[in-house]
């Protein structure tokens, strides 16, 4: 029998079971009732693998709205269906220009106003994700660059597709970005300060 602080000697076994039953399951970390948001939580993180499971994202579920965007439901996350440079998105509701290595390319600072200013499919609230949500589109098991999921993104995705994100580490190089041209599960690689990348915004649900 677990007895807990601040229970009265008076109390029977079977109350104290009841009660210790109770804060074990409203203290679990396994507890249904507790949930993680799929985001990165610790202000620029040290470069490495230890921060990276405090976002306890899931196995993505993705579904297009016919609208320029999919959606995550296992995740409430919003994606824009195609890149964004500096004029938008890049594409149509239904079909993505390739973005160009050599004008579609942004650092991190850019990126994030690309996606801060963005006007797209009725949502203003656009951010550039971190690292933890931006993987969530790798799909290991596809085969092929861009190791994406395919459907409902698309193939565009540009030559050596890695996408920035708005992760700053404290390293020598800190600009986080995500690498969709490697097949690993997790292609967190971490690059100078000036370093440029193409962008996918994000909005939350």
């Amino acid at each position: 029998m677990l007895l807990l602080a601040g229970c009265p000697s008076s109390n029977s076994s079977s109350e104290l079971d009841s009660l210790a039953l109770l804060f074990l399951a409203n203290n679990s970390t396994n507890s249904s009732t507790i949930t993680y948001p799929c985001k990165q939580t610790q202000q620029n993180p040290v470069s490495g693998f230890s921060w990276r499971s405090e976002g306890r994202c899931k196995t993505p579920s993705f579904s297009s709205n016919g609208d320029g965007t999919i959606t995550d439901t296992a995740n409430n996350l919003l994606w824009t269906f195609c890149n964004v440079n500096a004029t938008g998105h890049n594409g149509t509701t239904s079909t993505c220009t390739t973005p160009s290595i050599g004008t579609d390319v942004f650092n991190q600072t850019n990126a994030n106003t690309h996606c801060n200013s963005l006007n797209w499919a009725g949502r203003s609230d656009w951010i550039l994700p971190d690292q933890l949500r931006l993987n969530t589109l790798k799909n290991p098991d596809r085969g092929s660059s861009p190791y994406v999921f395919q459907p409902p993104f698309t193939a565009n995705w540009g030559t050596s597709p890695t996408y920035m994100s708005s992760t700053i580490t404290t390293g020598s190089n800190p600009t986080g970005v995500i690498n969709f041209s490697l097949s690993s599960n997790t292609s967190f690689e971490y690059l100078s300060g000036t370093a440029t990348a193409y962008v996918r915004c994000v909005a939350e649900l």
